[in-house]
């Protein structure tokens, strides 16, 4: 009861009830970030082998009797997280208890978001556990041919928008920056580089180019392989 300062629920005006939930919602995503600590150092380590339960997501399964499906996405998640440390560092500071939610986010539009992408201002946390999950899960989809400096660099674009947009909202967002990031090539066409749909996009070879003609046919020398990037 300590984060409702041990008053019932009744006892609250509506303003008491928003700003509690509010620090309730903050605490909920300081502690999902902890779990996620916790989940991909024991997995990091192998501790789930040491105690006979084979693998982590098995051991979370059988230890907190959640199902195996979910289990394998927190594995899945909290792995993810030790390779992207822009995401990591947007989430909330597990050392911070009962963060308010409205003053932990500062990036009040989407403008301020991308103008600190790093996430500068005062330690605040601007990425909820699920909208992390999101931007994770669109850059697993990039392919490791993509320049690492492009791969950063859409990253905290979605770390920006996430001051705005939903986790739904993120993934559709991400769908569209993939496709600036990758040219795929499918016969003689081609998505085209980044250009005016991303100025600030930095310039770097792309790996996907356009199939070259066999001298002798008038198919493309690469026909059999339509998708020349190949998957992170």
């Amino acid at each position: 009861m300590e984060i409702l300062g041990e008053r019932p629920v009744w006892s609250m005006s509506d303003s008491e009830k928003l700003s509690t939930l509010d620090a309730v919602v903050a605490e909920v995503a300081r502690l999902e970030t902890i779990k996620w600590q916790l989940i991909a150092g024991l997995d990091q380590s192998g501790y789930a082998k040491d105690l006979g339960a084979g693998d982590t997501a098995r051991l979370l399964s059988q230890r907190y009797r959640i199902d195996a499906t979910e289990a394998h996405r927190d594995v899945r998640v909290a792995s993810r997280l030790t390779r992207h440390p822009a995401t990591t560092a947007a989430l909330p500071d597990p050392g911070v208890p009962f963060a308010n939610l409205t003053t932990a986010h500062p990036a009040a539009s989407e403008t301020e978001a991308l103008s600190d992408p790093d996430g500068s201002t005062a330690g605040a946390w601007r990425v909820h556990p699920a909208q992390a999950e999101a931007i994770m899960s669109v850059m697993a989809r990039v392919p490791s041919t993509v320049p690492a400096e492009d791969v950063e660099f859409a990253e905290r674009q979605l770390i920006g928008l996430a001051a705005t947009h939903t986790p739904s909202e993120l993934r559709r967002a991400g769908k569209k920056i993939r496709d600036i990031l990758v040219p795929w090539c499918s016969g003689t066409t081609c998505r085209p580089e980044p250009s005016a749909a991303w100025p600030a996009m930095p310039r770097s070879s792309r790996s996907c180019s356009a199939p070259s003609r066999s001298p002798s046919t008038s198919a493309p020398a690469n026909a059999s392989s339509p998708d020349r990037c190949g998957a992170r």
